[in-house]
């Protein structure tokens, strides 16, 4: 914004009128004698002077609210981002600037011919138009892509073909964050054109940091980034490019109730030496499609059980499996039920490695694996032999981004303590469904329902390690989007824990969510994060209750 006044309607009316009238009762009480009801004097020349000085003012009140820390903690969002951003400066912190969430475009034609996406065509979803930057083709089965922006089309199995391309929100910030199997919209349509949908989740996108955001990482800027206290080890990690937008990070060591790893001795007693770095890399976990190849383990009567396996590398940390369907089929569909989920950990490898001794403690770490199985209800089972028989899958797995890369940074010798090692985890899930009832006067116009459910999802994913979720946090994100004749009557708080241990634990409350204290289980609020997805509030509108005059 900065402190110049540029335009004149930048200018408070109210106050530009308020300094006229000052102006004229000065000048009145000064020369009795002119005439100032009307004509050049009390139009032009007071009135100009009142617009001036309103812009001197205007200037300074701007230049006032953030000439220092205490001017900018006073008022945060009066404070100029500009000015603002020179005192920052000084504690060495520097604003984020806002992010375009970016992802991969699944484009379904109905021939198997080739197909042309042009440079900058445009998809929509959710009121937001997304870009592909390059021109892209599409070949044919029969033809080999050659270039760096050509892809080969795939076929669906029921006459269709897809391909995918990059594509990147035209609008900064966390709305462009689409979620896997969302439903996009051309605004030219490509030949044969059947469908177009989120191949993968759109991730990164970001808003500007805001002055009161800044406010809460000042002692980051001050710190030493040195592997030290809480403070510095954060200081250190955000100061890296790639982890500087991470949401919160939660250290567990010596003396804390959840550090199990440095309880290994002869004598299970805590040594030291060990951190857990619980790392809240992003407001939600990203849906990856992975294609595995699957062995059949066994047929039964409702249809074939496969087993697939995830090393180590596959998906870093990963928390479950969202669904597993038929190659190339639509992310929407339902897919098929688990039967098994087991894990297990892969230490193997040169250099230093955290110590761990279970699958409990390697659990949402880089050395997790993991072996699955699930039943397939919908493939033919003749011809194929129980533990020689391969066939692919898609398998959709969430996960926190960038849980691999911290680990690997903090193990580089010249940042982790010397004394010990870290093993760097995701936060401990608990999953939210959150349902709502909207009370509403006949004559008043429906909420914006999917602007609410973007609101507290932002706002509950934003909470960091909290321990609990009362109502009330959920009331206020949701009061903004309501009128007078508006109200919350009900609110019905769900979560599901997945335990590292792999048992779930199910909370269910109208007024607080309580993460449960089982440091034995290294389940507690330091350990364990609310993740909530959009798509699980559900809000239902009644129109009852207000008078209605007649």
């Amino acid at each position: 914004m900065g402190i110049t006044i540029t335009t004149l309607d930048q200018l408070d009316t109210a106050a530009v009128q308020q300094i006229h009238a000052e102006l004229t009762q000065l000048l009145q009480e000064k020369h009795p004698e002119v005439e100032l009801s009307r004509g050049v004097v009390h139009d032009l020349v007071l009135y100009f002077s009142a617009v001036f000085t309103g812009r001197d003012r205007a200037e300074l009140r701007r230049y006032l609210s953030a000439r220092s820390l205490k001017a900018i903690e006073e008022n945060p969002d009066l404070a100029d981002t500009e000015l603002a951003d020179h005192i920052f400066a000084n504690y060495r912190i520097s604003r984020k600037a806002g992010i375009y969430a970016s992802g991969t475009l699944t484009v379904v034609v109905s021939a198997d011919v080739t197909t042309i996406i042009p440079a900058g065509a445009v998809f929509t979803a959710n009121g937001l138009r997304f870009v592909v930057a390059n021109a892209y083709v599409a070949r044919a089965t029969h033809t080999l892509p050659t270039g760096p922006y050509e892809v080969g089309l795939t076929p669906q199995g029921n006459g269709t073909y897809a391909f995918s391309v990059p594509a990147t929100c035209a609008t900064e910030g966390p709305t462009g964050n689409l979620r896997l199997g969302t439903k996009l919209v051309p605004e030219s349509p490509p030949g044969n054109f059947v469908t177009a949908y989120a191949g993968s989740d759109f991730s990164g996108g970001a808003s500007t940091e805001t002055n009161a955001e800044i406010l809460t990482r000042m002692a980051e800027g001050i710190a030493a980034k040195a592997w030290s206290n809480t403070t510095n080890i954060v200081a250190m990690l955000r100061s890296q490019p790639m982890f500087s937008q991470t949401l919160d990070f939660s250290l567990i060591g010596y003396g804390y109730p959840e550090q199990r790893r440095d309880q290994h001795g002869v004598v299970p007693l805590s040594g030291g030496g060990r951190t857990d770095l619980y790392a809240r890399t992003a407001p939600l976990p990203l849906h990856q499609t992975l294609r595995k190849t699957a062995t059949l383990v066994e047929i039964t009567a409702a249809g074939s059980i496969w087993q697939v396996s995830f090393d180590r590398d596959d998906a870093p940390g990963f928390y479950e499996v969202v669904k597993v369907l038929l190659p190339g089929e639509s992310p929407n569909n339902d897919g098929f039920a688990l039967t098994m989920d087991s894990r297990g950990y892969d230490l193997f490898g040169n250099g230093h490695r955290p110590d761990i001794v279970d699958a409990a403690e390697a659990a949402y770490s880089c050395y997790q694996t993991a072996v699955i199985r699930f039943l397939d209800t919908t493939s033919s089972t003749t011809s194929l032999v129980v533990g020689s028989s391969t066939a692919d899958y898609d398998v959709v797995v969430s996960a926190m981004p960038l849980i691999k890369d911290l680990q690997e940074f903090c193990l580089d010798w010249r940042v982790r303590d010397p004394g010990g090692d870290c093993l760097v985890r995701a936060p401990i899930p608990c999953f939210l469904t959150i349902n709502l009832d909207i009370q509403q006067a006949q004559t008043e116009s429906s909420p914006d329902t999917d602007a609410i459910r973007t609101a507290l999802a932002d706002t509950v994913n934003n909470l960091g390690f909290p321990g609990q979720l009362h109502t009330s946090t959920v009331t206020d994100a949701v009061h903004d989007f309501l009128t007078t004749r508006q109200a919350i009557r009900r609110v019905e708080l769900h979560g599901r824990i997945r335990r590292p241990d792999g048992q779930t634990v199910y909370l269910r409350d109208a007024n607080r969510l309580q993460i449960p204290d089982d440091p034995q289980g290294t389940v507690t609020g330091r350990t364990t994060a609310f993740i909530l997805d959009p798509a699980n509030i559900g809000i239902s509108v009644y129109t009852e209750g207000f008078t209605t005059r007649l």
